[in-house]
């Protein structure tokens, strides 16, 4: 499946349903279309995708795997502008069919990436695709963990009633943490369903802050759970404000050696400098937190050569 008949199926969707709430049909359809576009321009189908390129009309770079550099530009840097390109014409198609059908201002628009850049740019330990963060998706480095998030009613107007429900402050930026987790308690609320009985929501609805406002309630915290092998093998980062301790079950050159990452996002938001060695009060108070959130959640944890789960270990403390 390609881009151009994701986009069909999507407005086929919209027109037999175009009475009922749209408001996870754009979130999902954009996630899935950035997938597929990268797989089908990654993996060569060159012709069928320059075709519907055509249909399009669009102005896209096609690359297959292997292809020379154009101008300087990497191969992978022209596969990344293939996507985006694809990615915000299809947007945009979509947006302008909302209008056209009347139910724009009764969309609400959710576009964020899943967990960290992917893009085919740099090393995945270094500043790079997500420049000026350092990683990318599945690295314990902030590049890792950070995505883009942005949140629009598809034609703003006050009055209308799901507007005035959760109304979004537009051009504001919110600095405060959020998670992917927070979207379901919010869409639920915007659409006046409630929560399934019997059903653990993780998430804290996201009112205030698309308001553009502090939510003084909210928790400054984000649990990052990785038990498993990918860029960074076996680590568990935990935030609490402006610090971030990452726990790395079986330390190796990516730790330094060591189990424990500590850094200060505030005065190092790169993620240069470890200073877990210079504050072992500090490193102690968030290895606490990070063992502390892992219990509350029931996480599962590596297991050992020895068939026993590595659970995390808290540092000596400070003499």
């Amino acid at each position: 499946m390609n881009l151009l008949i994701l986009f069909r199926l999507a407005m086929e969707s919209i027109l037999k349903n175009r009475t009922r709430a749209a408001l996870t049909m754009l979130g999902i359809v954009i996630g899935v279309a950035a997938v597929i576009v990268m797989v089908a321009v990654g993996y060569g189908a060159r012709s069928r995708i320059r075709e519907q390129i055509g249909n399009l009309g669009t102005n896209m770079i096609v690359v297959t795997p292997g292809a020379s550099t154009t101008g300087g530009v990497s191969q992978g840097a022209q596969a990344f502008a293939t996507l985006i390109e694809g990615m915000d014409a299809s947007l945009g198609r979509l947006l302008d069919h909302l209008d056209k059908l009347g139910v724009a201002g009764n969309t609400l628009v959710l576009f964020l990436g899943d967990n960290g850049s992917d893009a085919p740019l740099g090393h995945q330990h270094t500043v790079a695709s997500a420049a000026p963060l350092r990683g990318k998706k599945g690295s314990h480095y902030e590049g890792g963990m950070r995505v883009p998030f942005i949140a629009a009613w598809a034609r703003p107007d006050p009055a209308n009633p799901h507007q005035r429900r959760l109304p979004i402050a537009a051009g504001a930026v919110q600095g405060q943490l959020a998670s992917v987790c927070d979207l379901f308690p919010t869409i639920l609320a915007a659409a006046g369903v409630p929560a399934p009985a019997g059903h653990v929501v993780d998430g804290t609805r996201l009112d205030v802050l698309l308001a553009g406002r502090r939510d003084a309630a909210r928790p400054d915290e984000f649990l990052m759970h990785f038990p498993h092998e990918h860029r960074t093998n076996y680590f568990t980062a935990f935030r609490r404000g402006d610090w971030k301790v990452i726990y790395h079950y079986i330390p190796s050159d990516v730790s330094g050696g060591s189990h424990y990452q500590l850094f200060n996002l505030a005065r190092d938001p790169f993620e240069s400098t470890d200073v877990a060695a210079a504050e072992p009060a500090r490193l102690g108070g968030m290895m606490a937190a990070l063992k502390s959130a892992l219990e509350r959640h029931g996480a599962l944890y590596p297991v050992g050569a020895d068939g026993r789960p590595l659970t995390p270990v808290l540092p000596d403390a400070p003499r």
